[in-house]
Formats: structure tokens, C-alpha cells, sequence
């Protein structure tokens, strides 16, 4: 039985509502329901009984799990905050190299919720294209690389730390993506000027193309450019269809100053953790990567 499945029941539980836990948690509804079902076939027996009004009470057996997660949690808690309390001290200079969308949208709040833990580190932030990351940390002037292409560099060693989603959008005004935007048709998108990553960046078909090719899409390119601060800022002209990180495009899309194009597939990309092979991180990059990780993973990917 994993701590995580543990922290649904906990959660569930302490609120005394699926729908409750589903939204602390973010993590969806019917998922939280299979897991608990999942711990009832292992214990053999009900956990949790649902009430009329759509709320949940515990068992006679839930409520023995209740005492006993609220100590395992207690303990987690502890813990976290020793090392909190170990890593209050970390200081020196980081050096950090990442994509534009996570320098620009990313690294704000992460950064902000480091500093305010580690108010002595001081960072060096190297924003560029994964090709250009990657010849950071090789020439030393990188301490650490996030990214999204995958690295295939023998020096260089790398992990998938969360899954970004990606969307298809574009100017309203544009009365072509307008109707693409009810009814998907992959012919009429492709003959549609495309707002492309820069081409000569990238050895092999980067992330965005693997995309288009997995919805049949081959595009055509209007505009280039190795910034997606820059393609958004031409989609928003009207200049053509981009695909971008969803958080990239979650305000202008609640505005209704884009359009999503949906896809019957999910679209989206990895972010890779990097870092020289066989190198000795300083404390602070170590604590950095700690911390990116579990931001990425309890806060905005779960």
C-alpha cells in the first residue's frame, strides 16, 4: 500500500467528501475513488461509506486507518520540516539553464517559494534553446539544465521530472481557426500559416513536430523563431497557429484573446532535469532540483 494512496483515503476522509479531496489534491475523482476501492480489496473490508447528501463517514476499520495515517502524516510532516530546517542554510551561487517557456512562466513561482527558503543562494539564470542548455552544462558555465527535448549527449545524464501539456491555438480573428477551433480537420489546419520553433536549432524533429506528425499534421511554416514568447506574441497578431505549453496560453485563452484548436490527441512534452554525468552537484543545486521536482510534481503536474 503506497503513502500516496494512503494520502487519497486521509484526505477523503478528513474532509469527509470525494469532491473536496479530488480539488486539495488535484488529482481527479474517479482516480481517488479507484484507489480506495483498490485499499477496501486489499484489507477486505469498507473504509468509507458514502451518505445520502453525496458526503462520506468512516467505517468501524476506516476510522482505525483515519488514527493511524494521522500519525504516519504527522511523521511526514516531521520530516519535512527537519530537512527544511537542515537546508535553511544553503548558500552560494547556482547556475541554471532552461527553455524560454519555463524561464518565463515556470521559474517565477518556483523561484520565489526557493528564495523565500534560501534567501542566501544567488542565481544565474541562462535562457536558450535545449541545444544551447546542453552546451552550458558541458562547458561548465551550467550547474543544472531543464528542458524539453530529451538529451542523447553521453555527457550528459538526465530525468523526466513532469509531463507539460500542450495547445494548439491562434487569433480568434482569424475566422479559419475559428471554425477549426468547434471542428477539428487536420487538412484545413495544415494549409494554415504555422508559427514554428527555429528549424536550424535542432538536429532531429524537436517536440513540437513530433506533435503535429502524431495528428497527421505537416505544416506550413510561416514564421520561425527559437523564442515561444515570441511565436505567442505572433499568434496573438493573428500571424498564424502555434502550439504552446498550456500554462503559456491559460490566461489568453480565459480572455478569449486565443482560440484552442483540440485534438483527438492529447498533445505535450516532458521536462527533463539535467545535469553533467558524473559530476558533484553543490548544495544548492542539489536542494534546487529537490525542490523543482516536488513543485512540479505536487503543485502544478500532479
Amino acid at each position: 500500500m503506497e503513502l500516496n494512496h494512503l494520502r487519497y483515503f486521509y484526505e477523503v476522509a478528513r474532509r469527509q467528501s470525494f469532491t473536496k479531496a479530488s480539488a486539495a489534491l488535484r488529482v481527479s475523482q474517479p482516480s481517488i475513488s479507484r484507489t480506495i476501492k483498490q485499499m477496501e480489496d486489499t484489507v477486505g473490508a469498507r473504509l468509507l461509506d458514502r451518505t445520502r447528501r453525496g458526503g462520506v463517514s468512516l467505517t468501524d476499520t476506516g476510522k482505525l486507518f483515519f488514527q493511524s495515517c494521522e500519525s504516519i502524516f504527522q511523521e511526514v510532516d516531521n520530516l519535512k520540516l527537519t530537512v527544511q530546517q537542515r537546508d535553511a542554510e544553503v548558500a552560494g551561487d547556482l547556475s541554471i539553464g532552461a527553455s524560454d517557456n519555463i524561464c518565463n512562466y515556470l521559474f517565477p513561482d518556483v523561484l520565489e517559494e526557493f528564495f523565500a527558503r534560501h534567501p542566501k543562494v544567488r542565481v544565474q539564470l541562462f535562457n536558450g534553446s535545449s541545444g544551447d542548455i546542453k552546451g552550458e552544462i558541458l562547458a561548465g558555465k551550467s550547474e543544472l539544465g531543464v528542458f524539453h527535448t530529451p538529451p542523447t549527449e553521453p555527457a550528459i545524464e538526465a530525468e523526466k521530472i513532469a509531463f507539460v501539456e500542450f495547445a494548439i491555438v491562434g487569433s480568434p480573428a482569424n475566422k479559419e481557426l475559428l471554425k477549426l477551433s468547434k471542428r477539428f480537420e487536420p487538412e484545413r489546419l495544415a494549409a494554415l500559416p504555422f508559427v514554428s520553433c527555429r528549424t536550424s536549432d535542432y538536429s532531429k524533429p524537436y517536440p513540437i513536430r513530433k506533435m503535429l506528425k502524431s495528428i497527421d499534421i505537416t505544416p506550413t511554416v510561416h514564421f520561425e523563431s527559437n523564442s515561444q514568447e515570441t511565436q505567442k506574441r505572433m499568434a496573438l497578431k493573428g500571424l498564424g497557429y502555434a502550439i504552446l505549453p498550456r500554462y503559456m496560453v491559460a490566461d489568453e485563452l480565459r480572455a478569449k484573446r486565443l482560440v484552442e484548436i483540440r485534438t483527438p490527441k492529447r498533445l505535450g512534452a516532458d521536462i527533463y532535469l539535467a545535469c553533467k554525468k558524473n559530476k558533484t552537484l553543490s548544495k544548492p543545486a542539489q536542494v534546487f532540483g529537490a525542490h523543482l521536482k516536488a513543485k512540479l510534481k505536487d503543485s502544478m503536474f500532479p
